[in-house]
């Protein structure tokens, strides 16, 4: 990478590697002109919790929990990753789908900066012929995306502090659970 650009591949390979031991931030999508804020707490490899004060989603590394605006409470086995539009591809980018791109005319990244943070900026191409061209800023520290912009659509972390020490009590879940799908997996 040289200092004033940096191709898509080598940006590419920065940013799957990324991934902070752990992380809080302020998460935003907006879509279809309207705005969702949520609190998300990560701690590495599969720890995760995300609220918004009504729905709030977390993993203690096993299991799921989720708890909807009705206040009902589901857990599930499948580990997994945020349903959170985004989250996933922006807290463990090694696991999203930036290879979609592989192969494709890609101009190289500029460097900007997104939520007061230096990062490399790059636009994507549309991967099909109706789909926007996706902005994407990558953290120039880290490698961790900070913001994706396709069209109208936004999502981005904000107030974002890494690498400091979380309580594991943050990523559990003590109460009554109302639907329980762990019973229903097979062995």
């Amino acid at each position: 990478m040289d200092e004033q650009t940096v191709s898509w591949g080598e940006l590419r390979q920065f940013v799957r590697r990324a991934c902070p031991s752990t992380l809080r931030a302020r998460y935003h999508h907006r879509q279809d002109g309207r705005d969702l804020w949520a609190d998300v707490v990560f701690k590495a490899p599969d720890r995760w919790r995300v609220a918004d004060g009504a729905w709030r989603e977390l993993s203690d590394g096993t299991t799921v929990v989720r708890i909807t605006d009705g206040g009902r409470v589901t857990a599930d086995h499948a580990a997994g990753h945020p349903v959170w539009p985004g989250v996933q591809a922006m807290v463990t980018p090694g696991t999203a789908g930036f290879d979609d791109w592989h192969g494709m005319a890609v101009p190289r990244a500029r460097p900007a900066v997104k939520g007061g943070r230096p990062a490399w900026q790059i636009t994507l191409p549309p991967k099909h012929a109706s789909a926007p061209p996706v902005r994407l800023f990558a953290d120039q520290a880290t490698g961790m995306v900070l913001a994706m912009e396709a069209g109208a659509e936004l999502v981005e972390l904000l107030d974002i502090v890494l690498d400091q020490p979380v309580d594991d009590a943050c990523f559990s879940w003590h109460r009554r659970i109302h639907r329980d799908l762990r019973r229903r997996r097979p062995r």
